[in-house]
């Protein structure tokens, strides 16, 4: 990761802490949706993790009965253990 930029989780890392498209990422950070950081002289979009997981709380529902429960829907458990899974990876890289 660049200098400075610490904390800070790429576009590919979002996508994947999020299960969703870098594409979906784009367009929410375009829309105002998500927000991020621009970094560098291509002005790449950086994530902190606390505004994904803010998104998640505001954004991604739950099911409240059984017969939502057939919607997929990323559960803040997995979230947490991708989170760690990634800096885990970093840590070693």
């Amino acid at each position: 990761m660049e200098s400075g930029n610490e904390g800070l989780l790429t576009l590919a890392e979002a996508a994947r802490f999020l299960g969703v498209s870098k594409i979906s990422l784009r367009r929410w950070t375009r829309n105002n949706t998500l927000l991020c950081v621009r970094v560098g002289q291509r002005k790449d979009r950086r994530f902190r993790l606390e505004d994904l997981e803010e998104y998640v709380n505001t954004h991604i529902s739950r099911p409240d009965s059984a017969a939502d429960a057939t919607v997929p829907v990323p559960l803040r458990s997995q979230l947490v253990l991708n989170s760690v899974t990634m800096g885990e990876a970093a840590s070693h890289a």
